[in-house]
C-alpha cells in the first residue's frame, strides 16, 4: 500500500490532489503504539507525513475512510 500511494504521489503535479477511499476492516481499532498496518486513520496520517502531503479533507465513519491529500512539493522525503 505504501508503494502504491508513493507512486500515485509521483504522478500528481505540485498542488495536485489524491483521493483515497477504503472500507474499514472488521477489526477493533487500537492505538498502541499506533495502528499503521491496517487501513485505519493512523496509516493515512503517517503516509501524509512520509510523503510530504497535506491532508485537505477526511471523512471517517463506521464503514468507510476517505482522505484527500494535496501534494506540497517534489517527493523528496523518501
Amino acid at each position: 500500500p505504501y508503494k502504491h500511494l508513493h507512486d500515485l504521489t509521483r504522478l500528481v503535479q505540485k498542488q495536485g490532489k489524491i483521493i483515497i477511499h477504503t472500507v474499514m476492516p472488521g477489526f477493533r481499532y487500537h492505538r498502541y503504539p499506533i495502528d499503521a498496518i491496517r487501513f485505519y486513520p493512523d496509516w493515512f496520517e503517517e503516509m501524509a507525513d512520509r510523503l510530504n502531503l497535506t491532508i485537505v479533507n477526511k471523512r471517517i465513519n463506521e464503514n468507510h475512510i476517505f482522505y484527500m491529500y494535496q501534494k506540497n512539493s517534489a517527493l523528496d522525503k523518501i
